[in-house]
C-alpha cells in the first residue's frame, strides 16, 4: 500500500481510531504508511510527495541525493528533507522539512518524485559544500556515457545575483571531464593546492603489455607519469553512487616506456 493521506482515508471511510493504530508511520503531519522502511530516502520522499503541492520540488542535499551525487558523509545522512517552493509561494514549514523558495524553473520527475534539475541543484548547494566537493559534485554530474549534464549547462545556471556566485564560478573553472569519484577529484584539487602542475584526467595510455589502452585516473603525459586513485572498494555504498570516502595512499605509474 503506497502511503496515503489522512484526508483521503477518511473520505474513503477509514476512522479516526484505525489511523491511529501501533502499525501505521506517521512520518509527516496529515501523512500514513504501512509497510515501507521510512529511513530509505525515497520512501520518505514518496511519503511526503502524497500532499506535495504542485508548485513545490525536491531540492538541495534532497535532489543531489535521489540523484546519487557524491556528498559528504554528513550530508548523506540527513534525515530532513529540503523541498522548494516557486517563487512568490511560501517556503514549506513542515516538521522535517527544510524549506526554500526558488524560481520555479527547472524541475524534472526522477525516481517517481519532482526534484530540481542538476544544474539549480548544484547552484543551491554552493550555500552548503566547501569549494572542493561542490567541484567533486559538478564532476560526477558530467561524467559517464549518459552524463546528467555539461559544463556549459553548469555555468548557464550560474545567474547574475545568484548565491554563492563566487564561489560557483570559482567552482565551475575546477570541474574536469572523466573523474570517476570524489577521492580523486579532492586528489587532483590538493595536487593544484600544493603548486604542482595541474594533471590530466583520464589520459589514454597505449599499453603494449596488456594489448589494450588505459586511463590513468591521473597523469603528467608529458613526463609519463600516471597516478591511480586506489580506493577502498569494500567502502562503497548505494548512497554514495559507488564512490568511496576512504582516504588511502595514490599509487604513481608510468604513462609510457
Amino acid at each position: 500500500m503506497p502511503p496515503f493521506s489522512t484526508r483521503d482515508a477518511i473520505a474513503a471511510g477509514v476512522s479516526r481510531k484505525q489511523l491511529r493504530r501501533a502499525g501505521l508511520d506517521k512520518p509527516f503531519r496529515g501523512i500514513r504508511s504501512l509497510g515501507h522502511n521510512l529511513t530509505q530516502l525515497d520512501n520518505l520522499c514518496r511519503a511526503y510527495a502524497v500532499h506535495m503541492l504542485p508548485l513545490h520540488a525536491f531540492s538541495h542535499v534532497t535532489a543531489a541525493r535521489l540523484m546519487d551525487l557524491p556528498l559528504p558523509r554528513r550530508l548523506q545522512e540527513q534525515t530532513e528533507l529540503h523541498v522548494s517552493a516557486a517563487s512568490p509561494g511560501r517556503a514549506p514549514q513542515v516538521r522535517g522539512v527544510v524549506g526554500h523558495q526558488f524560481s520555479g524553473e527547472g524541475v524534472v520527475v526522477h525516481r517517481g518524485v519532482r526534484i530540481t534539475c542538476p544544474e539549480v541543484t548544484w547552484v543551491s548547494l554552493a550555500s552548503t559544500l566547501r569549494l572542493a566537493d561542490l567541484v567533486a559534485v559538478g564532476d560526477a554530474l558530467i561524467a559517464g556515457d549518459y552524463p546528467w549534464t555539461t559544463i556549459e549547462g553548469l555555468r548557464s545556471a550560474i545567474a547574475p545575483g545568484v548565491r554563492g556566485a563566487v564561489k560557483l564560478r570559482e567552482a565551475i573553472a575546477l570541474v574536469r571531464l572523466g573523474v570517476r569519484s570524489r577521492p580523486e577529484t579532492h586528489l587532483r584539487l590538493s595536487i593544484v593546492h600544493a603548486g604542482l602542475p595541474e594533471p590530466v584526467v583520464a589520459h589514454p595510455v597505449w599499453v603494449p603489455a596488456f594489448g589494450r589502452v588505459l586511463h590513468p585516473d591521473l597523469s603528467w603525459p608529458e613526463w609519463k607519469v600516471g597516478m591511480e586513485y586506489e580506493g577502498d572498494v569494500t567502502a562503497r555504498t548505494a548512497g554514495s553512487s559507488g564512490m568511496t570516502s576512504a582516504v588511502s595512499k595514490p599509487s604513481s605509474t608510468s604513462t609510457g616506456p
